[in-house]
């Protein structure tokens, strides 16, 4: 996201992210029971921790020559 930035507006020169920290665990929903069920790491369960956020920061790099 901060790279496209970047790249669409050369008056920018960095850009600073902070982005909610969340977390998701696979879900296994096979069973030995139910064979017709593929689990293919694609159910998700959202957590409450760990939360907080994550911060990020990219610049452009000015050539002095």
């Amino acid at each position: 996201m901060a790279k496209a930035v970047l790249n669409s507006f050369s008056d920018i020169s960095s850009v600073e992210l902070k982005l909610p920290n969340l977390h998701f665990i696979p879900v296994n929903i096979s069973s030995k029971d139910n064979a017709i069920v593929k689990f293919n790491d694609d159910v998700y369960l959202p957590t409450d921790e760990p939360h907080g956020t994550i911060e990020a920061s990219l610049s452009r790099f000015w050539s002095k020559m």
